[in-house]
């Protein structure tokens, strides 16, 4: 094997372990994604039965927004948007 066809090799070798880097990042940004998405729903779902039940009122606070923005940080139309 010539020099040029070493070099040719060694090319080829690294644009496939780039493309396994690229594949196996992607894999990891769509689980964290999905993961995302899943916990969004299910605070979502909380947060509506927190707000459905008055259960803030169990922990101190007087109504749904001033739960959201002091123990969460949003505003309560961030809540329901």
């Amino acid at each position: 094997m010539n020099n040029d066809e070493l070099q040719a090799a060694e090319a080829e070798i690294d644009k496939m372990c780039k493309r396994e880097d690229a594949v196996e990042l992607d894999i990891k940004i769509k689980a964290y994604a999905n993961a995302a998405w899943s916990n969004l729903v299910e605070s979502c779902k909380c947060l509506k039965q927190m707000r459905d039940t008055k259960a803030y009122e169990e922990l101190g606070y007087s109504d749904f927004g001033e739960y959201t923005q002091d123990s969460l940080g949003i505003k309560e139309r961030q809540a329901y948007t």
